[in-house]
């Protein structure tokens, strides 16, 4: 993996009877998720925005090890959702997507749960 990742995080509430995504991120918090040195460091207004609906987090130059918290914070917390997510309905609660870009050209991953949309994408560009 890249010594540094730009990383994408979102979310989307599908089922309008399912909690709102400020009540997610609340019980996530309480949980411990979203604490200490973790992905706290990084939630600045202009990293990340949310709605009853939407959850949306980008942030750059993230040192991406596996052992730092933060990195297992943004990992919890999608690893969260998607827990919730899981059910039986034919309706399902949340729709999510993960997406990272580390330095190296072939340090790319990306992950989604429900049915990914268009409002995220990993794009490689040169430009003059």
């Amino acid at each position: 993996m890249g010594y540094r990742s730009k990383v994408g995080i979102m979310f989307r509430r599908v089922n309008k009877d399912s909690p709102s995504i400020p009540t997610v991120l609340a019980l996530a918090k309480t949980k411990g998720i979203l604490q200490g040195d973790g992905i706290g460091q990084y939630w600045n207004d202009s990293d990340y925005g949310w709605n009853e609906d939407k959850f949306l987090f980008c942030v750059e130059d993230v040192k991406w090890y596996e052992a730092y918290p933060d990195v297992q914070a943004m990992e919890k917390l999608y690893e969260f959702v998607e827990s919730l997510s899981e059910s039986e309905d034919e309706v399902r609660p949340y729709d999510g997507m993960f997406c990272r870009i580390g330095d190296n050209e072939d340090d790319v991953e990306q992950k989604s749960f429900g049915e990914p949309w268009s409002e995220m994408w990993i794009v490689r560009d040169i430009g003059f």
